[in-house]
């Protein structure tokens, strides 16, 4: 592609992105609503301890009584869409990563589309078809953040493509290389997302790999994916490793409904009507939350037709995606299936903990964008009158993307509806915990737009107060067990619980408590809940225990000052594997670039 038609190409994906977007920019200074603020509490805890206090944002105070921030499932302090909050703002970040990673999916898939021999305009159809699905907008309007991280997913399939055709050619150094790139990106998938998308597209890409395999009669495809994703865990252990620690100690139970909260019984056909073809799913917010938030994906009629265009006309140069795409969206019917894979799928560990089949229709989406520009490319190459094939191929084009722009963009206009509410000026130190956030009924109050009734949430004003929530929406179900000020028996947030020494002085950031005391004997409590990663520093014998589920510490006469440090072993030794993992897999990519 010439520079002069590249950049015609980038204006003109920029100006899609800008209008489909719109409601984004519009309300860029507005908080959000549902899952928004939830991820904006977790992100702004982990800002404020990297820009206030220099510290690695490994727990965090703000949320139902202290918690982990290292372990997570939702956590992206390691991810490069935290560099983009660090650098702009907790709001300002989060916005700008959605537009960034929308253009991330669409590059990813454009070059996947190429690889498979499409021409510019087909790839470009299939890129904009995957970006501008209802997969992304549903997501990211209502505020599961971690969805960025399938912006990824073209590239790690990608590099295993590249991988298998290399190595099939005897290329083994360039194959390593691709290799160690798959993982790298799978790494991206898992720090940027959260369980969903590791867990997910693990499955797709083993019945991908499997379908490879099956083609080419040959285990390589199995087994590159197998080492390539056993890289990927390593380069990530710097956040699988404290989440599989947190989520041992409390694991998620979730049902096998595949459509909770569906405002009827869904059938095969009605299921996919309301995914791919439905326009209520965006102007209609009796149907949001959380059936539509989670079956929707629209991209209407016309790219479904050349998707079939693509399987009648391509079908054997594309049958890994063809069987690929026909699995995943198999898996996220559910219980509409005519044989359920989901109750089977759901039974494995790991699986019990996550919920809603459906989200597995975003694998789906990418095979029916892929197949739709080869259908594009098929018909473009059966017009026998050359002065037709562009302007034929950009009126598809341009027909399908006003169409998801009007329709899928639609889905962000309640997504930061809320104007900034008044909140206390923020103190230096830490504040205590609401029992329960203020701030929900005024967040239904302000919104500009009809929402969804809301579950417990406010937490992002709070934070912005300096001070925490006890009884928050939580993804994963800890106890809580610190007070809130109003609470009977609240004593502080660091006090003597018995024994007759005295507290002179507390310094309290989010990962370190510093206690001054006035030499005599005490038992020390802290109004945070406990949690194995934290350790006792400056005075020998000193162990941090467990009392009522909080923070103790049983401080011995002539003890005049201790610090209790939040340092998980998990944390320290899953950054260490990381650290190997990825020094490892830049050597290979090094070393088969040289050769």
């Amino acid at each position: 592609m010439k520079s002069r038609d590249a950049a015609r190409w980038v204006a003109g994906f920029a100006l899609v992105d800008l209008l489909f977007l719109r409601w984004v920019y519009l309300h860029f200074g507005h908080w959000g609503f549902w899952d928004w603020d939830y991820q904006l509490t977790l992100l702004e805890a982990a800002r404020l301890a990297v820009v206030e206090h220099g510290e690695l944002p490994l727990w965090n105070p703000y949320l139902g009584g202290g918690t982990t921030l290292a372990g997570h499932t939702l956590n992206h302090t390691w991810s490069p869409s935290f560099l983009v909050v660090l650098l702009f703002g907790t709001l300002g970040g989060t916005k700008l990563c959605i537009a960034i990673y929308l253009a991330i999916a669409q590059w990813g898939v454009f070059r996947l589309a190429r690889g498979y021999g499409l021409a510019h305009q087909g790839a470009a159809f299939a890129a904009l078809i995957f970006s501008l699905g209802g997969v992304y907008a549903q997501r990211l309007a209502h505020g599961q953040f971690e969805w960025i991280a399938i912006a990824w997913v073209p590239f790690v399939i990608h590099a295993l493509d590249r991988a298998r055709e290399s190595a099939a050619g005897g290329e083994s150094a360039e194959g390593l290389r691709q290799m160690a790139l798959a993982a790298l990106f799978f790494a991206l998938v898992i720090l940027d997302g959260g369980p969903y998308q590791f867990a997910f597209f693990g499955v797709f890409l083993a019945f991908y790999a499997l379908a490879h395999a099956t083609l080419a009669r040959s285990t390589r495809p199995i087994l590159q994916l197998g080492g390539s994703v056993a890289w990927a865990s390593g380069i990530a252990a710097i956040k699988l490793w404290p989440v599989f620690e947190w989520i041992a100690r409390f694991p998620r139970e979730t049902t096998e409904d595949a459509f909770y909260g569906a405002p009827f019984e869904p059938e095969f056909f009605g299921v996919l009507y309301q995914m791919f073809l439905s326009r209520a799913q965006a102007h209609d917010p009796a149907l949001w939350m959380p059936y539509v938030l989670n079956v929707g994906s629209y991209v209407g009629l016309l790219p479904l037709v050349l998707a079939g265009l693509g399987v009648a006309w391509a079908g054997r140069r594309h049958a890994a995606w063809i069987a690929s795409g026909a699995f995943a969206l198999w898996l996220s019917l559910g219980a509409a299936a005519p044989v359920d894979l989901w109750h089977l799928l759901h039974r494995l560990p790991g699986f019990d903990m996550l919920r809603v089949p459906s989200r597995f229709n975003v694998y789906a989406l990418l095979a029916i964008a892929l197949l739709a520009g080869a259908g594009l490319d098929a018909l473009r190459s059966r017009l026998t009158n050359p002065r037709y094939v562009g302007p034929a191929g950009f009126a598809i084009l341009l027909a399908t993307v006003a169409n998801l722009v009007v329709v899928n963009g639609e889905v962000f206009k309640p997504a930061f509806s809320i104007p900034p509410l008044a909140i206390e000026a923020r103190s230096e130190a830490f504040r205590t915990h609401y029992a329960h956030s203020p701030f929900i009924e005024r967040y239904r109050a302000a919104a500009l737009y009809p929402t969804h009734p809301n579950w417990p949430s406010g937490s992002f004003p709070a934070v912005l107060e300096n001070r925490g929530v006890r009884w928050p929406f939580k993804t994963v179900p800890f106890p809580s067990y610190a007070l809130a000020s109003e609470d009977p028996g609240y004593r502080g947030e660091v006090f003597v619980a018995s024994g007759p020494g005295r507290i002179e002085a507390v310094e309290q950031t989010p990962n370190r408590i510093a206690v001054t005391l006035d030499g005599r004997a005490a038992l020390v409590r802290i109004n945070t809940n406990a949690d194995p990663g934290w350790r006792a520093r400056g005075a020998s014998g000193l162990t941090p225990a467990e009392l009522d589920g909080t923070l103790a510490v049983n401080v011995p006469e002539g003890v005049r000052s201790f610090e209790l440090v939040y340092r998980p072993g998990s944390f320290v030794a899953g950054a260490a594997v990381s650290l190997l993992c990825t020094i490892a897999a830049a050597s290979s990519i090094a070393r088969a670039r040289r050769s």
